[in-house]
């Protein structure tokens, strides 16, 4: 009602009220809500859901997951009211009701069940090992409804205050250790405490020193072996006066050869060694403390071909035909013919199949030098000993010459110069192998190739170089060398068509006042 009040006259009101409805519009389903509660672990409590349509269903949800099944510690009354007899810290939530007509209409409210509890732990571990020498951590994992207001850490009985102990202090409730030492084994306990108070003590934590792995034994960086080999990866470790456990990996992931390999008192031995073994392997010591690793690097080495030998020749006028026994692996080798005019330094590359060739458009009366090179799947072989041969006729027979080739001559594309002015210095590295480009077929340089060897008792330089590098730089580092040793050097120039250049060959003297002396083998 609306009413007009008039102070300064007699009577102050008159009948002048105005009336108006309110009429308030809610829901036909949801007679009373559920409301937030707090309550004690243990006490009872009820969330009411009561519905104004007596044949609607009543559903209820905790923390958004429908409520399973309520047991015998909780019921929901034939109205939809939620009642737990004893309530429990995992009761804790958002509670949801949900009335459904049936007629398919719902409504629903939420409410939140605080329940307050004292401090108590979740876990310990019964033994744990601290590293020896390095930082470590002693977790005690608790719950508390309010928060903890402290935590109490026992060793061997008594109270062990952190501020106390130099190097150790606690965060979050657990003991950090800076520097675990031998004093710091015991057994432990904590005590974590509420405004409430506290369920007691954690079960022992029986702290054990435990000294980390140190490697005795490392295996090499590398170890380089031929298919088929047998080979030992040597590692050992000990933590104290015992041995850790010790594992070897691949570190590509690859599992090890369950039929070929075995590890025997840290040692990894592979037998019959395959390509695929080839990679990278590490060795892992490990005990509850700490865990080490030591790499090393498996290369396989890739049997090049021997040299052809037993190379002979026969002349004509204009050619040369070449035979040669081509040594191991003939059946999956191919060979390049080398050729020069001995009185010229250019060396010219042909590449042939089988063990026979002819090389045409030769000049009359010259004498010319021929050397066969051995090649496979696994790459370039060794050179054959070189063989000079003179062409039948005289220089007066000679007409305009054409590139040297097989059955008739190359085309210009094809043609390429062997590297030029070989030299070798000492450097701050060692010895450094230096060369000039080719003085013609630059432009269709695909790579170099470097051949070396030492002279020994068994190799005196007479036969070709094995192959040691391909490379697209004018220099190769040969590092340092012994003393008193002799060593050859060769470069070949490859074009991308395949047509090849073979420079002269070097000799390295180094005596034993670490100076060398160079000089051409022709």
């Amino acid at each position: 009602e609306c009413r007009l009040f008039f102070p300064n006259r007699t009577p102050t009101t008159r009948l002048n009220g105005t009336w108006f409805h309110l009429t308030v519009q809610g829901s036909d389903l949801l007679g009373i809500p559920p409301m937030n509660q707090t309550v004690s672990e243990g006490e009872a409590v009820t969330l009411e859901c009561i519905s104004k349509d007596e044949t609607a269903r009543v559903v209820w949800y905790k923390d958004g997951l429908p409520l399973g099944p309520v047991g015998q510690r909780a019921w929901v009354s034939p109205g939809g009211s939620l009642t737990i007899s004893e309530a429990q810290p995992t009761d804790l939530g958002l509670y949801k009701c949900e009335v459904i007509s049936t007629a398919g209409q719902t409504q629903s409210a939420t409410a939140f069940l605080n329940v307050k509890y004292k401090a108590r732990v979740i876990y310990t571990p019964k033994k744990v090992f601290l590293p020896f020498g390095r930082p470590g951590m002693l977790e005690c994992q608790y719950s508390a409804n309010p928060p903890t207001t402290k935590v109490r850490w026992e060793k061997d009985g008594f109270l062990f205050d952190p501020f106390n102990v130099p190097g150790v202090y606690r965060k979050n409730g657990s003991l950090h250790f800076n520097k675990v030492e031998e004093t710091h084994g015991g057994e432990y306990t904590c005590i974590p405490t509420n405004e409430i108070g506290s369920i007691g003590a954690s079960e022992p934590i029986h702290v054990v020193v435990q000294h980390p792995p140190v490697f005795t034994l490392t295996p090499p960086n590398i170890y380089l072996r031929k298919p088929g080999d047998s080979i030992q990866m040597v590692c050992d470790a000990l933590d104290g006066e015992t041995r850790p456990t010790i594992v070897w990996f691949k570190k590509d992931g690859s599992p090890l050869p369950a039929d070929r390999a075995t590890i025997s008192g840290g040692n990894l031995t592979i037998s019959d060694i395959k390509e695929s073994d080839r990679g990278m392997y590490q060795c892992v010591a490990s005990n509850e403390a700490a865990t080490i690793s030591a790499d090393t690097e498996l290369f396989i080495e890739n049997t090049s071909p021997r040299g052809p030998h037993n190379l002979t020749g026969e002349s004509g006028q204009n050619y040369v035909t070449l035979n040669w026994h081509p040594g191991l692996m003939a059946s999956s080798s191919q060979f390049s013919v080398a050729v020069r005019a001995v009185d010229s330094q250019d060396w010219r590359t042909i590449r042939v199949t089988g063990n026979r060739a002819t090389i045409s458009s030769l000049d009359p009366g010259r004498e010319y030098e021929f050397m066969i090179l051995s090649q496979d799947h696994n790459g370039d072989g060794m050179f054959s000993k070189p063989l000079r041969m003179l062409t039948k006729g005289s220089a007066s027979d000679a007409q305009v010459s054409t590139p040297i080739g097989i059955n008739g001559p190359l085309s210009g594309s094809q043609q390429i110069g062997p590297p030029q002015r070989l030299r070798i210095y000492l450097g701050v590295d060692g010895y450094i192998l230096e060369w000039d480009s080719p003085s013609y077929g630059a432009e269709f340089l695909d790579r170099y190739q470097v051949y070396r060897a030492e002279e020994t008792s068994d190799y005196k330089g007479e036969e070709g170089l094995p192959l040691v590098q391909d490379t697209t730089d004018t220099s190769y580092l040969v590092g340092d060398l012994q003393e008193n040793s002799i060593h050859h050097f060769q470069v070949k120039s490859l074009s991308t068509e395949g047509s090849e250049g073979v420079s002269e060959r070097y000799i390295l003297h180094v005596p034993s006042y670490q100076k060398a002396e160079t000089f051409s083998l022709f």
